[in-house]
């Protein structure tokens, strides 16, 4: 799933990016943790909500956690098989 938002000119992020540095990493991993941690604190149209439900089934759980770290596993095998 590929999804880019641009609001502006200095706002581009793709879905999985939820603390909104312009990059999927494991920092995103653990920000995600924290809103399924505090799902009440969240609407579930605020922007960094939907970028964060992988899943799309408006729900932040644990199955968008996993989605998330497949991402990043899968992007960096990518780059492990570019550098070889």
């Amino acid at each position: 799933v590929t999804l880019s938002l641009t609001v502006g000119s200095n706002f581009t992020n793709s879905v999985g990016d939820t603390n909104f540095d312009g990059e999927i990493n494991v920092l995103d991993i653990t920000q995600l943790v924290s809103y399924v941690l505090n799902i009440n604190n969240y609407n579930t149209w605020d922007l960094v909500y939907l970028i964060s439900d992988l899943n799309e089934d408006y729900f932040l759980n644990v199955q968008d956690i996993i989605l998330l770290v497949n991402i990043i596993l899968e992007d960096w095998n990518n780059k492990k098989s570019i550098v070889k």
